[in-house]
């Protein structure tokens, strides 16, 4: 049976955190065994675990810190762990040294002070820790450094690579983040043969054909993956907004679709849809995608009229609007959509509010000004010109002052 690598908890950040999250590892805490040094039965038990022969009487006067934070980090408690391993009498005679340093890296890990961690877990393979089980947390740690280079010299030095498949995409991302894409192709070809009943070296593969933009052979294995991976809504979403990203949002909207009729009101899948005809230039439908999730998630409001603004929708814009919770950014929302109309008076209604939420900034207040010369109301206008200090505002102003300067000589020319 394969065993599975220790966990970094940490290893979705880091995975986000590259151009695109190629694979996810999810994978069961399995500490190796203390004995590990030499003994072939690596499977769950404990670090410290094995180091009984201290005679019955010091074990009586002298708990066992190690086996207490061998435990504490399996059940992820690493302050506790930390805190144990700091009881251990490093003087003993029979101090384990290769699993008293193994669990402090394991706990940089978790830190994800990854430096600090491969000098912990090279201190446990000096120590006499099992050079295997040495080299799979090395691998991760390496990786996580983006040092691929030696991520993939510590792969190399796993002798039963088989027994952790997960080894295979790390071995992968570091060839693809290397340049050499053929080899990353290779090595996801040989874990597909290795390992078919796993889906997760389908969804790399398809994600490196997606950056490479190979849109139609990434379109048929994001078909062929969705068939056998199960067709969950998440898988949709990612692969969508991995061709989005790529620059083929009508590609992703194709996958997104289909997961809107699987799955209809799902948010995420509504608002990945959303993001991708807003990269076709389709606001107007990317507004009703929007407006679809707000009758789950009233927040979505505000994003829903701001859409149907920009798709020159007002009338609608302005319905939404009036289901926006946030007072502030209501009422700012609104007092643009009445810009777009022409609808100065009440715009310039809206001011006082504005000024009592706190939101009448500079760009408020010339807008409030253009608003009362259009009504005519030249002194106001005027008054709220004054405040404006911002360079660019303020060449705007100065145009408006001459403008305002001139209807009312016109006026007073008419009268």
């Amino acid at each position: 049976m394969a065993r599975e690598i220790p966990r970094l908890s940490r290893q979705a950040s880091i995975l986000i955190s590259k151009p695109l999250p190629l694979f996810l590892i999810c994978l069961t805490l399995a500490v190796p065994s203390a004995t590990a040094r030499g003994n072939t039965d690596r499977g769950m038990a404990a670090p410290g675990a094995g180091t009984s022969s201290r005679n019955s009487t010091a074990a009586v006067r002298m708990p066992d810190y190690l086996g207490i934070a061998a435990v504490m980090v399996r059940d992820g408690n690493y302050d506790k762990a930390e805190a144990a391993l700091s009881q251990v009498n490093t003087a003993a005679p029979d101090f384990d040294g290769g699993t008293y340093h193994l669990l402090f890296g394991l706990i940089a890990t978790n830190k994800a002070d990854y430096q600090k961690a491969i000098g912990e877990f090279l201190a446990a393979g000096k120590a006499g820790y099992e050079a295997s089980i040495v080299s799979v947390y090395l691998a991760q740690a390496y990786y996580a450094l983006a040092r691929y280079d030696e991520a993939l010299a510590a792969i190399d030095a796993v002798p039963d690579l088989a027994s952790y498949p997960a080894l295979y995409g790390i071995r992968a991302e570091c060839f693809w983040y290397s340049g050499r894409k053929a080899e990353a192709f290779g090595v996801l070809d040989r874990a597909t043969s290795l390992f078919p009943q796993r889906d997760s070296f389908a969804k790399q593969r398809l994600f490196y054909l997606i950056d490479l933009d190979l849109t139609q052979v990434a379109g048929e294995a994001a078909t062929t993956y969705l068939s056998r991976a199960g067709d969950d809504a998440d898988s949709r979403v990612a692969i969508g907004e991995a061709l989005r990203r790529s620059g083929n949002p009508m590609r992703a909207a194709e996958i997104l679709e289909s997961a809107r009729i699987r799955y209809p009101g799902h948010e995420k899948v509504l608002l990945a849809l959303a993001q991708a005809y807003l990269g076709a230039g389709l606001t107007k439908t990317a507004a009703i995608m929007v407006e679809e999730a707000a009758a789950n998630n009233n927040v979505l409001y505000y994003e829903a009229a701001e859409l149907r603004r920009m798709a020159g929708q007002y009338e609608r814009s302005l319905y939404l609007n009036t289901l926006v919770a946030d007072q502030s950014k209501k009422a700012r929302q609104r007092f643009d959509t009445l810009l777009s109309l022409e609808r100065y008076e009440e715009a310039l209604a809206l001011v006082a509010r504005l000024e009592r939420l706190d939101s009448f900034d500079e760009s408020i207040r010339y807008a409030a000004a253009y608003c009362a010369f259009r009504t005519a109301q030249y002194r106001l206008a005027s008054d709220y010109l004054a405040g404006i200090a911002d360079p660019v505002l303020f060449t705007k102003a100065s145009q408006l002052r001459a403008a305002i300067e001139t209807a009312r000589q016109a006026r007073i020319q008419y009268f």
